[in-house]
């Protein structure tokens, strides 16, 4: 009876693998972290685990206890469901990072480590065959590739290295760069922005940055509109522009200046800029003209006392007779400010503005009311602070 009963003990044991049951192999599992020791001395990280990999590998496995098959103290006990999934470098998604870590403390034998954050990738999702098209790139790497699609495939199979263009053609060697800059205090602003100590300095940023495409905006450091707003006394001591502006000093010419780098404006001469040599008056004869400004004018006496009386504006006659295409506004206007009061009840900065308000809009039928900001219909201010924001002369 006993040998009888040790037989049927050996049978049970010995079932064959494909005996098991595949109504009972699951095809997923849920990804917990509740570790188990198999028959096998291997720690699965929860039951349904030890079924599956017991269905994988085609033998009968059953769990000896619960917790790791060789539990060590550092290793973790127990991990959240949190789900932000990391890839194993043994190709295995886990749910978070804990689970891995969890896995490869009980298994040391198997090296695992994140390979990367997010979901393992497919390596059939990464280029395969690129063209031999050459069309260099630079990666963050500083490896040159020969086309943008060999790069991404190095980066597919790589995403520990982060590695995107940064930017078109070869790379730069670093080496062809200058590295040493003399101390000398010589300003230029680059057309980023930045104010750096010399050219030489530029140069470096330039080289070792060729996408940034860097150059010398101008000499000196770079202004911005809040530097240039110092503040002025009120001491009157007129000086004319080379804008043809007359300045109640040479500090509110210096921060127009300041604030319009590109209108190179400086001092003409000190005093108010002389306009009695202007016509004072024209004819009604009409014998239009059109000026370089795109406006006609009723006679050339016209256009002259508007060229005169704005010198900056370089204006000339175009053509005789009335310009052709009305349709074109003015897309400039000088910087020079010499405010107008529009029919609008706006102020414009000067005439021009208005001009180009009012042949954007004819509907408008704007005109200038008169010369001078528009004056305000509420109460007029007590006190007028020291802030330096200058107030030009016409006159």
């Amino acid at each position: 009876m006993r040998s009888s009963l040790a037989w049927m003990t050996t049978l049970l044991v010995l079932v064959p693998a494909t005996s098991i049951s595949k109504a009972r192999c699951p095809r997923f599992c849920p990804e917990y972290y509740q570790p188990i020791c198999g028959s096998d001395n291997i720690t699965y990280e929860n039951h349904c685990k030890l079924r599956k990999a017991s269905c994988g590998a085609r033998q009968l496995l059953r769990k000896l206890h619960n917790g790791s098959c060789n539990p060590v103290a550092q290793c973790p006990q127990a991990c959240t469901r949190e789900y932000r999934p990391v890839c194993g470098t043994d190709g295995n998604t886990y749910s978070n990072a804990c689970v891995l870590r969890a896995k490869a403390c009980n298994n040391s034998q198997l090296n695992l480590k994140v390979a990367y954050e997010g979901v393992c990738r497919l390596e059939t999702q990464c280029p395969e065959i690129c063209t031999l098209q050459y069309d260099p790139v630079c990666g963050t790497d500083g490896t040159t590739y020969s086309n943008s699609c060999f790069l991404e495939t190095v980066a597919c199979n790589n995403p520990l290295l982060n590695l995107t263009i940064a930017y078109r053609g070869k790379c730069q060697l670093t080496t062809q760069c200058p590295n040493v800059c003399t101390l000398q205090y010589d300003p230029v602003c680059g057309t980023d922005g930045k104010t750096y100590s010399n050219s030489c300095f530029l140069s470096i940023e330039a080289c070792n940055n060729p996408q940034l495409n860097l150059s010398i905006a101008h000499n000196g450091s770079c202004e911005t509109k809040d530097q240039c707003n110092k503040p002025c006394t009120l001491e009157f001591d007129s000086v004319c522009g080379t804008d043809g502006m007359t300045y109640d000093s040479s500090c509110l010419l210096e921060i127009t200046a300041c604030m319009n780098p590109d209108a190179n404006l400086s001092i003409a001469h000190n005093g108010s800029c002389q306009t009695t040599q202007c016509p004072k008056g024209c004819t009604k004869e009409y014998q239009p003209v059109c000026g370089t400004d795109g406006n006609t004018y009723s006679n050339p006496c016209q256009l002259k006392v508007e060229a005169c009386n704005n010198p900056h504006w370089n204006l000339s006659i175009a053509h005789e007779n009335e310009c052709k295409n009305t349709t074109q506004c003015p897309q400039n206007c000088p910087f020079a400010y010499d405010p107008v009061c529009g029919s609008d009840g706006n102020t414009y900065y000067n005439s021009c503005s208005l001009d180009v308000e009012a042949c954007n809009n004819p509907q408008l039928n704007l005109s200038i009311t008169h010369k001078g900001e528009c004056q305000r219909k509420n109460k007029c201010p007590g006190a007028c602070s020291l802030s330096g924001n200058p107030v030009k002369r016409t006159g």
